[in-house]
Parts: C-alpha cells; sequence; structure tokens
C-alpha cells in the first residue's frame, strides 16, 4: 500500500509511528472556532429578523390572495397553515441555527449525508437574492421620480405615452351663488375602436421604466436606467454587509421601524377618503364556499413560506449569530405573529385605497386591483394621484417599499455569504478579515451581473418566470428533506433535549405533533400536489424558457439527492449507512463550555454515552498463518491504518465521546468496512477463515490483508 493510501489518524505522542511498536488512538478534535461574530444586542436581531420576514410579498401578495380566495374566509385555511407549517419550521430553524452557531451548508454535519440540504437552501437564496434585487431597484427608481414637481405618472401628455392611453381628472367648479361643487369625471382621450385603455401610470411603468418588449423572444438589450438602478441597490447592500452582522443590525433599525409607521399612517389617510370603507369591506367579507376549494389551501401553504422566508437558509443564518442561551421559542412566536399581522394590516392599506380609487372612476374594485408587482407600480402609483398632497405620499410609500425590499434582501444575501464564508474558512481559504470583504465585495459584484438580463427590455417576463417556478416546489421538497433529517434521522428527542440546554424547557406536545406528522405530511401532500399539476401562470411564456427555468430550480434541489449518493457510494455504501447517517464530530454548540454540557448531557443518557476513547491497536503486526495453502511461513501484512476512502469524511480515528455512538465513529466505519472486506477475501481465499474466528484478532485490524508482502 503506498503512504498516501493510509489514513492519518493512527497517532502517536510525536506523530504517525511506524517502528511496529504499539500505539495509543485517540481522540484529536480540534476546537470549533468561537470567535464567530455576534449579534450587538437582542433588538438587533428581533429588528433583523422581522426586516428579513416582514418584505415586498406582505404588501402586494398578501392581499391579492386574500381578496382573490374568500376574502376574510381566506384567514382561516391562513391561520391554519401557520400553526401547522409556518410557526413549527421557523421555530426548527431558529433553534436550529442558534445551536450550533453554524451557516446554512456546515450545519448539516448533523447528518452529513443529506448536506446537500444546505447547499441547496443557499442556492434557492442565491437565485432569490438575483432577482428580488431587481425589483428593489424599480422600487428605487420610483422614489427618485417622485422628487419632481409633477409625478411623471400622472399624464399622457409624454413621449412614452400611447393613443390608447386615458387620463383620470378632477374638475373643480365653482358657480355664481359662491356655492362650491366638487365633481369628478373620467375623460377618455384618442379611444380607438377596439384598443385596450392603459393609464399614464401603466404606461409609465410599462414603456418608460422597463422598455417592456412584449416577449421574452424579443430579449433585446439591458435599460440603461434601470442597470444603474440595480447597482446602486447592491452598492447599499454591499456596504450593509461589509462587516457581516454588526452592520446589518445597525441597519435594520431603520428598515425593520420605518415600514410600519408609514402603514399606519397610510391607513389612518386612506380611512378619511370616500369610498375606502367599501374597499375595506371587500377585502375582508368572507365567502365560506370558497373553502371547498383545494386551491384556496395550497395557496394558504405556499404564502407561509414566501411570508415567514423559511426553508431557503436565511432563518438558520440569522439564528446562527445568536448567544446559545438566548430564548429563541419567544423570538419565533413573537416574529410570526408581527409577519402575519402586517400581512393582514397591508391588505387593509392596500384596499381602503383601492376603495377610493374605484369610486372615483365609478367601476367595481376588481378592475382597479392588479396582481404581483402591478399592484405596487401600476395601481398604487395611480391611487396615489387622488390623494392631497400626492408627491408626499409618493414619496414615502416607495421609501417604505424600499427599505421593506432592502430589509428582506440584506438577510437574503447574509444568509449566501456566510454560508459559503463558513465553508471557505473551515477549509482555510478564507484567513484575513481583508479576504473576507473582498470575498464579500466580490459576491456583491457577481450578483449585479447575474441580475442585469431581468433589467434588459423582455427581462420583465425572465424575473417573473423564474419567481413563478421557484414559488412552486423547490421550498417544498427543502421543507420536506429538512423536517424529516431533523425529526426522523438525528432524532425529535434528542433535538427537544437540544432545544431544553437552550432555553431550560423542552418543546411540548405541540410541537412534537408537528415536527413528527402534520408539518411533514402536509408538506408532502402538497409537493404531490404541485408536481402532479400543470401551472396555469407558465403557460403565457415561451417554451424553451420554460425549460430553461424548470432546469434551474430542478438543479438547485437536484444537489441534494446528488450529494447523499455519491457521499454513500465513497463511503462504504449499504455496510457502513447507519455510522454516515450520526452527526460529524463538529456538530454541537461552539462554545466550549456549552460544548461540555451537551457532551454531559449525552453521557447521562445510559443507552449511548460513554467517556472518551483510548484504545490499543498493533500497528504493523504480522499474524503467522496456520495451515496455509501458501506455502510453509507464509505471511500476511495486516496494517492497522485505515484507508481514506474519501476525502469528504475520511477514515479518521476520532470519536470525541469514544464509542458513545452518538457521532459517526471512523472505527466503526473502519471496521464495518473491514469486516466486509475479510468476507470477501474469504470467499476467494478459505485460508483466511481461521482469522475470523481467531479472538485476538479483530476485523477492524484486517483493513488490508494482501498475500505475500513482508
Amino acid at each position: 500500500m503506498d503512504k498516501e493510501e493510509r489514513g492519518d489518524g493512527l497517532q502517536g505522542e510525536n506523530g504517525p509511528r511506524n517502528d511496529g511498536s504499539e500505539i495509543e488512538v485517540v481522540y484529536d478534535l480540534k476546537e470549533q472556532n468561537v470567535d464567530r461574530a455576534t449579534w450587538g444586542g437582542k433588538v438587533e436581531f428581533m429588528m433583523a429578523c422581522i426586516g428579513y420576514a416582514v418584505g415586498l410579498g406582505n404588501v402586494w401578495r398578501f392581499p391579492n390572495l386574500c381578496f382573490r380566495n374568500g376574502g376574510g374566509a381566506f384567514l382561516i385555511p391562513y391561520c391554519l397553515m401557520v400553526a401547522v407549517i409556518g410557526l413549527p419550521l421557523f421555530f426548527l430553524e431558529f433553534a436550529f441555527g442558534q445551536f450550533a452557531s453554524l451557516g446554512p451548508i456546515e450545519i448539516w454535519s448533523i447528518s452529513p449525508l443529506f448536506k446537500g440540504i444546505g447547499y441547496s437552501m443557499v442556492l434557492i437564496s442565491w437565485v432569490l437574492c438575483a432577482y428580488y434585487n431587481v425589483i428593489v431597484a424599480r422600487c428605487m427608481f420610483f422614489f427618485g421620480a417622485s422628487f419632481q414637481s409633477e409625478l411623471p405618472w400622472s399624464n399622457c401628455n409624454n413621449t412614452w405615452n400611447t393613443p390608447s392611453c386615458l387620463e383620470f381628472v378632477t374638475i373643480c367648479t365653482y358657480t355664481c351663488t359662491f356655492s362650491y361643487i366638487y365633481s369628478e369625471i373620467i375623460i377618455f382621450f384618442h379611444y380607438l375602436d377596439g384598443t385596450n385603455r392603459t393609464t399614464p401610470s401603466q404606461e409609465y411603468y410599462q414603456h418608460f421604466v422597463l422598455e417592456f418588449s412584449g416577449s421574452l423572444n424579443d430579449f433585446g438589450f439591458p435599460v440603461w436606467k434601470m442597470v444603474l438602478a440595480l447597482m446602486a441597490c447592491w452598492i447599499i447592500v454591499c456596504i450593509a454587509l461589509i462587516k457581516g452582522v454588526q452592520s446589518l443590525g445597525k441597519v435594520s433599525y431603520f428598515t425593520a421601524i420605518f415600514p410600519y409607521v408609514v402603514l399606519f399612517s397610510m391607513f389612518v389617510r386612506a380611512c378619511m377618503l370616500e369610498g375606502a370603507m367599501d374597499g375595506l369591506y371587500y377585502y375582508l367579507k368572507p365567502d365560506w364556499a370558497a373553502l371547498l376549494n383545494f386551491s384556496v389551501w395550497t395557496d394558504a401553504a405556499t404564502q407561509i413560506f414566501f411570508s415567514l422566508s423559511v426553508c431557503n437558509g436565511g432563518l438558520i443564518a440569522m439564528s446562527s449569530f445568536n448567544k446559545f442561551k438566548n430564548n429563541c421559542y419567544h423570538d419565533s412566536v413573537i416574529i410570526v405573529i408581527i409577519n402575519c399581522l402586517t400581512s393582514v394590516f397591508s391588505g387593509l392599506v392596500v384596499f381602503a385605497n383601492l376603495g377610493h380609487m374605484a369610486l372615483k372612476k365609478n367601476v367595481p374594485i376588481t378592475e382597479v386591483a392588479n396582481e404581483g408587482s402591478g399592484l405596487v407600480f401600476v395601481v398604487y402609483p395611480e391611487a396615489l394621484l387622488q390623494m392631497p398632497g400626492s408627491i408626499f405620499w409618493s414619496i414615502i410609500f416607495f421609501l417604505m417599499m424600499l427599505t421593506l425590499g432592502l430589509g428582506s434582501q440584506f438577510s437574503m444575501t447574509e444568509c449566501v455569504l456566510s454560508g459559503l464564508q463558513d465553508l471557505l474558512v473551515r477549509r482555510k481559504i478564507l484567513k484575513t478579515h481583508l479576504s473576507t470583504k473582498m470575498f464579500r465585495v466580490g459576491m456583491c459584484v457577481l450578483n449585479f451581473l447575474l441580475g442585469i438580463p431581468m433589467v434588459c427590455r423582455g427581462g420583465s417576463d425572465l424575473l417573473d418566470l423564474i419567481d413563478t417556478v421557484f414559488s412552486s416546489y423547490p421550498l417544498l421538497f427543502v421543507a420536506l428533506c429538512e423536517i424529516i433529517t431533523v425529526s426522523y434521522l438525528y432524532g425529535i428527542n434528542q433535538f427537544k433535549k437540544d432545544v431544553a440546554l437552550m432555553i431550560k424547557s423542552k418543546p411540548n406536545w405541540y410541537w412534537r405533533i408537528n415536527w413528527l406528522a402534520l408539518t411533514p405530511a402536509v408538506t408532502l401532500i402538497l409537493l404531490i400536489l404541485t408536481l402532479s399539476q400543470q401551472n396555469p401562470q407558465l403557460a403565457k411564456y415561451p417554451a424553451a424558457w420554460q425549460i430553461f427555468a424548470q432546469c434551474i430550480a430542478s438543479l438547485v434541489v437536484s444537489v441534494i439527492p446528488i450529494y447523499f449518493l455519491v457521499s454513500y457510494c465513497r463511503n462504504g455504501g449499504l455496510i457502513v449507512l447507519r455510522e454516515l447517517l450520526k452527526p460529524k464530530q463538529k456538530w454541537g454548540p461552539a462554545n466550549k463550555s456549552d460544548r461540555e454540557e451537551f457532551h454531559n448531557m449525552i453521557r447521562s443518557n445510559d443507552s449511548v454515552r460513554q467517556s472518551k476513547m483510548v484504545s490499543k491497536v498493533s500497528n504493523k503486526s504480522f499474524i503467522q498463518m496456520v495451515g496455509g495453502t501458501t506455502g510453509a511461513g507464509s505471511t500476511y501484512n495486516i496494517s492497522s491504518s485505515i484507508i481514506s476512502r474519501n476525502g469528504g469524511f475520511g477514515l479518521t480515528a476520532t470519536d470525541e465521546l469514544g464509542g458513545s455512538g452518538f457521532y459517526q465513529s471512523k472505527l466503526s466505519i473502519a471496521d464495518k468496512i473491514a469486516e466486509q472486506y475479510t468476507k470477501s477475501l474469504v470467499k476467494t481465499n478459505p485460508e483466511l477463515a481461521s482469522l475470523l474466528i481467531n479472538p485476538n484478532v479483530s476485523t477492524f485490524q484486517i483493513v488490508v490483508c494482501i498475500p505475500g508482502i513482508e
């Protein structure tokens, strides 16, 4: 056997021993790095998480789902899905990240075969970062455009307008009897036969901001003004995250609080407008028959993943910077409640303004409401025109949208950066603070470049297509893998004990039922339904582009099974599967005292825990074969060194808790591999059978048995 093939886990006092003497096999686990950054305080963490969880989707996605799926009746499936999926996953990820103080990739040392879940999470967040900041750039552009003496979407007298544009005009008329008569009329300009009418705000958004070509097949070149806006957004993100969570925590005070000030102000102002109550009634009026429609329930469940931002690694990354004893249970409940109330409250603000707008136009609310980004960039700008002081309200509205978007963007980007950074630091690629900062700057530049295709003339459809695809099965698949790995492979009882170490109380029956049964079952049902049904929203996109988007989504989630299969095959396959599913040595709290408390808890469990192991193994020992057929005096070289079958796991003879059975035991893996290998040798060399029944020779010692080598 070549020297480089031998494992490096068998160490003497001064390194590997090759003189044939007896050596000790001891555990040489390097202490984890405890210098990882932490939040400046509890409030900073809460503000950052609220800014992350509460985003643009709370303002435009939830209100639309609510009025489309039964109004107030939609709150019933929504609240149930929060209780069954949202809150359990939110708390699980908070506790998960805080316990190990690791990013979304390295944390999967809890079950190394499923480390692909971490890679998939980071890839999903990476894709979200790339297109989400394009939407934030649009908010920034509208915010800048609001600083004009006249809002550019207020009339049809601009170069980008078409003959189909219609303008809403308010006329004040005074009579000779000094009575004041206030009347509103709608004037239609250039109304052509069969021509679809468009509003000034719609044409401003489509023809000036996006310069939309109308199809992905006419992709075109980047729109320079949107490229500049996107660059400005990434510069802000880079500055905010250059120092990691220390700078993010400070910025979050503004990004988390300011949107609520604006929402409350706009709600009070909207309630004073005529027709506002009609909009609120339409928004909250329950249609109980809608609850019989299964799509209402799937929409409610899907919305949970977006509104709470679960299963894309962000929550794990954010909580990993917490102190070990932080009460993540209270944090989870508070943030989930705030998030859900924000979604409902945003709907009140939106529909109060839509009610006023519908009254002014003398049309049903359904004709002024719009889905997706059109609600923010078409309907709301037009609604703001009807409010006194429209320029002021436009400025603070788009500043609110900008801060909402940046708050989520900061945390999503930090998820990607911290996940990759932890990986690179452990591989000693990033060694200094300067290299870490350069890495963060480089990633922001790369993400800016990835966003440029979505600011091309046909890029708006590309953004919507990717958003549609990634809002379906990727998050559901990751959620299912995550909950099964933690609840079943690691063990729900062990996870409850881990949580109890942090918050001094075990999760009660509610969490156990959801983590073990309800959450995985509901997620599996939703995943099956999503994969089995054709998404009607994809029909409007060219087939080639649909395939392109589906390939990206499939590649992101395929990392999980691919990583599993590669690791499984390279590390011994079925014979060591049970051992490979156990946590790696580095799993556990990062702080030395917390880690010792964790190990004491493990040792106190009679079923598996023992003290640190020191074992004796004979190095380069020789066994004389009795009655061998290969010739008198022939020997078999029995090497106690362990073959490293895989660089990812490596068969190093280490186990911090010895033969406890909690961590992966490389000795156990080697023993199983040796046993399997020995059995295969016996089939072809029957004279070796006596070794198997020799009480002085373990299968661990027969890792390599090569005839004729002395």
